[in-house]
């Protein structure tokens, strides 16, 4: 401890000893090794304390454990002490073998919490159980005495008495920790019984004290709890052997985000319904697991009618996917997206896989092959071809690349098999998506990896502020480690080598890439490739993408943003001090030939039992994809954040920034790679590129350019498919955190609910450039079912938001359109043998089987007919100004009839001020209102209006 203390000093205070590069880079076990080979024989417990080396000791835990759960006040047990107990165990044990290392048993236990919280919703966590013996040599005492000497650092015994002392560290404590859930557990688990000195049959009696209740309870029995609303979660745990000895321990669990679970408890949940009878709703293929929640529509006949598949993305266990937290991330953080849906007749399917209880077999491929299987059956249980709904498949992060992967298997092997029917899919959303590869900064990656092999020393004692987080050091290693997420990264640390950083002078350099994981599944999408865009895309739907990051600039160019972020090729951390050095920088464009330093750790020992180590990455050819322009993670899921805060507990206090880009909008919108500039930025401005109007009249650049969202075709009509294969995108100016929307701006969320319902089902919906049938084989009847709320309208160039074309309805086609107004005009071919329903009706809540639904039209020839419905259509028209507003809205009339009523209804259809009026002029009060878009119902002297209106 001495040697210590005195090495701590001269590391804070002699700068120049940080020229020293020629210390032998040895392991702390070679040098263990080395000193102590020759007492190897002379130990009971084959566990030496000293092999330590005090200055390297990852929690300092055994020379203090007997104060360690005494009490739940003062140094409770915890998930990091006992990882860090058993560490230092394995580093005293002349065979490393004897003790399972901190990934074995952080694996087993994730891997069954995953499953857990997957199949119940709940966390039940494997508590463990450490009981060992080992042995210390005082070597002072025992030179002085003359039972050893010491020549050339190594120590030889002189006299087979040695002074041995015995020791017992023992701890019983969480190996999960700082998760919740409204419903929680532990459970005893034999395998989580480490001890050299009894055997998991020698425990007789298990006595648990929570909320001063005591209970019994026996091995893989769970006590299920509801946790009270703390930061932490106190048990008492009494163990007792068969000779009457016993452990006892007071230990912690830790809930900090606990308040976020009583938020989810008021979010109202409409619950889950059997989808059918004979199943649990779960589809499950070689242990690998899809689990759907369906939430009915509003007129639900107890069968799904009208699905709209939301696919979670990659939530690790410290989120959590229960779907009552799906379903508040996007409908109480959306503004009731998912509500107006079902509004809407629309049966909502929330999809989720379980990735994290089979974390390295587990990845996206797999994912494809449940989500396939779960089309399959759902298209079934629906009615099939003859339901004539189609599916909409959102996407989410991680979850648009299985789709994808999904839906273009199922075209490729329905047009190969004609005993396989169709994926009856006709839009696919995704929604912030990663298809050129998600980001974690390459040099936390790194940092992740070097702590893991090379913990931080803790500092006099005071680990458990100081150093190393142990139990999160281990989870974001493993974490790194995931087949998924290996899949999922543009650019992996272990791509070049998988044993970085485990010696401890590693120093590199190379170009960056993914790793081969993802290559496989790049792979997989190309060999389903229909060469129809410029990556694989299906083309039986139509596919529209949403990127939570900004049009243009980085995300540090942001007079909005009150987060701190770094500009490209900044540090996030820099330290010289001279025995200790480290530099972690976030990336840059670095082009061919140079070679800039991303990280650098680097320590020199202090003694003769000490070691140096040394790690150090330059990289060249890499893209800024660290500080490109889009969405982030926050709070918890922010790998920065959870790192600085596991290996810098106080520097993180002191610096705030701890924020970083997640995935550039370039990757979430999939621009071609080749429109990237030329300097590597991946920064586009999306308006400049012709990318962002919405005016049908004057497509001229740098005019009527949207600030929220914009269709490609109309900057780019004749090529934009090889700029992006999405024929519809969404990108405001702000940047936003992913998925998770509960602070956005209330008036930029009402534009991306706009966007999504605009392209689900609207209330005016032009149809043009498609033909029913042809998604899919000639021998199949293909249904299409559309539905608006006031008006459809079909022809060549009816709407601005599709490329222009004819819509034909082919001989296998079957088409039905129902709203209050359908018009059909020029462009519309029905084909031989096509079949045509024309409803002019609309009932948001209407049963499938309406009783409005005309006989089948089959016909024999093309029609340009146009169809009018009941309302007569006038060439009379009101104006709204200004629009956006802010305050007041003025309604007025183009030819002066007086307006007589004023109908105000949110996107939900509920009404929310009714007016009555006898003017030409109406100045409308929008005080009441909330930030957000509404539907205006005007009736005048003439007709009935519908008019869209924003509030600021």
């Amino acid at each position: 401890m001495r040697k210590f203390i005195t090495g701590m000093f001269l590391l804070m205070g002699l700068h120049g000893w940080g020229q020293v590069d020629t210390l032998n880079p040895l392991t702390k076990k070679q040098i263990a090794d080395s000193m102590f080979k020759h007492l190897n024989n002379y130990l009971p417990t084959e566990k030496l304390f000293n092999r330590l080396l005090f200055d390297d000791t990852i929690q300092s835990i055994s020379w203090n454990s007997s104060s360690i759960g005494n009490s739940w006040n003062n140094n409770p047990a915890t998930a990091d002490l006992i990882y860090g107990a058993l560490n230092e165990l394995k580093n005293m044990s002349i065979d490393t073998s004897l003790v399972p290392s901190s990934i074995q048993i952080y694996d087993s236990v994730s891997a069954y919490i995953g499953e857990v919280e997957f199949d119940l919703d709940s966390y039940f966590f494997p508590i463990g159980i450490a009981d060992f013996s080992y042995d210390y040599v005082d070597i002072n005492r025992n030179i002085q005495q003359g039972n050893l000497f010491e020549d050339n650092q190594v120590l030889f015994v002189t006299n087979p008495s040695l002074i041995i002392e015995s020791k017992r560290l023992s701890m019983i404590a969480p190996l999960f920790d700082y998760f919740d859930s409204e419903q929680m557990g532990i459970v005893f688990k034999k395998e989580n019984f480490y001890s050299n000195r009894k055997s998991s049959d020698d425990i007789v009696n298990i006595e648990l004290e929570h909320n001063r209740q005591i209970m019994e309870l026996n091995w893989d029995e769970v006590y299920e709890f509801t946790p009270t609303e703390d930061s932490i979660q106190k048990f008492r745990v009494k163990v007792i052997y068969s000779d009457n000895s016993y452990l006892e321990t007071y230990f912690i669990i830790n809930t900090p985000e606990l308040y976020l679970k009583n938020e989810l408890k008021s979010v109202s949940f409409p619950g889950c319904t059997k989808l059918h009878l004979d199943g649990d709703d779960k589809i499950e293929i070689s242990g690998n697991k899809l689990k759907w929640c369906w939430i009915p529509r509003c007129a639900s006949d107890k069968r799904v009618f009208k699905p709209y598949i939301l696919l979670t993305g990659y939530r690790p266990p410290v989120f959590g996917q229960s779907f009552r937290k799906t379903w508040k991330i996007y409908n109480f953080e959306h503004q009731s997206l998912l509500n107006s849906l079902r509004d809407n007749n629309y049966d909502v399917l929330l999809v989720k896989f379980n990735i994290h209880a089979k974390p390295y077999s587990h990845g996206m491929e797999q994912s494809a092959e449940l989500l396939v299987k779960f089309l399959e059956l759902l298209n079934e249980l629906k009615g099939g071809q003859g339901s004539g709904q189609e599916n909409i498949i959102q996407g989410s992060s991680m979850s648009a690349d299985i789709a994808r992967l999904a839906l273009l298997r199922m075209e490729k092997k329905h047009f190969e098999d004609n005993n396989y029917t169709h994926h009856h899919s006709r839009l696919f959303i995704a929604y912030d998506a990663n298809f050129y590869g998600a980001n974690l900064p390459l040099a936390y990656q790194n940092q992740v990896y070097s702590y893991f092999y090379h913990p931080a020393p803790s500092f006099m004692g005071l680990s458990t502020f100081f150093g190393v987080k142990q139990f999160f050091s281990t989870y974001l290693f493993a974490t790194m480690q995931q087949k998924t997420v290996k899949e999922l990264l543009m650019y992996h640390a272990t791509a070049y080598d998988d044993n970085l950083f485990n010696a401890p002078n590693y120093q590199t350099s190379y170009t960056p890439t993914h790793h081969w994981r993802r290559q496989g599944v790049l792979n997989a999408l190309d060999a389903v490739d229909n060469g129809q865009h410029i990556f694989p895309m299906p083309i039986a739907c139509r596919n529209i993408a949403i990127s939570l990051g900004k049009i243009s600039e980085t995300n540090n160019v942001n007079e909005d943003a009150k987060i701190p972020f770094n500009n490209p090729g900044q540090y996030w951390r820099d330290f010289d001090l001279g025995l200790w050095k480290f530099k972690i920088r976030a990336s840059k464009y670095i082009s061919g030939g140079e070679y800039t330093e991303l990280f650098r750790r680097k320590k020199i020992g202090l003694s003769w039992t000490s070691f140096t180590m040394d790690h150090r990455l330059h990289v060249t050819e890499m893209q800024e994809i660290d500080m490109a322009s889009g969405s982030y993670l926050e709070g918890t899921g922010n790998v920065i954040s959870v790192a600085n805060w596991t290996y810098f507990t106080l520097l993180n206090i002191i610096d705030g920034r701890d924020y970083f880009t997640h995935k550039p909008v370039v990757t979430a919108l999939g621009i071609n790679k080749d429109l990237w500039p030329s300097n590597g930025s991946m920064t586009l401005n999306v308006q400049q590129m012709g990318l962002m109007f919405t005016d049908r009249d004057h497509l001229i650049p740098n005019q009527d350019e949207s600030n929220h969202f914009g269709y490609p075709n109309l900057g780019r009509p004749n090529d934009h498919f090889q700029v992006t294969p999405f024929e519809a995108i969404y990108v405001d100016k702000k940047i936003n955190p992913h998925i998770r929307l509960d602070g956005d701006d209330q008036t930029d969320l009402a534009q991306l609910n706009n966007f999504i319902l605009n392209e689900v089902e609207p209330w005016y919906l032009g149809l043009q450039n498609n033909h029913v049938g042809a998604q899919a084989r000639s021998n199949y009847r293909y249904h299409s079912y559309r539905r608006a709320k006031y008006q459809i309208v079909v022809g060549d160039t009816v709407t601005p938001t599709t490329d222009p074309g004819e819509y034909t309805v082919e001989s296998n086609g079957k088409l039905t359109l129902k709203s209050e107004k359908i018009h059909v005009k020029a462009g519309v071919h029905f084909k031989s043998g096509s079949i045509v329903h024309i409803i002019p009706e609309y009932a948001a809540c209407s049963d499938s089987k309406s009783s409005a639904v005309t006989d089948d039209q089959t016909n024999s020839g093309s029609s340009n007919t146009e169809i009018n419905d009941t309302e007569r259509q006038t060439t009379s028209d009101v104006n709204l100004f200004p629009n956006p507003t802010s305050n007041k809205c003025t309604i007025e009339s183009n030819n002066l009839e007086k307006v007589l009523e004023v109908n105000v209804f949110n996107l939900t259809g509920n009404q929310l001020l009714l007016i009555f009026n006898e003017t030409t002029r109406l100045d409308l009060d929008t005080d009441s209102l909330k930030s957000g878009t509404y539907i205006l119902k005007i009736r005048t002297e003439n007709g009935m209006f519908s008019k869209q209106l924003i509030k600021l």
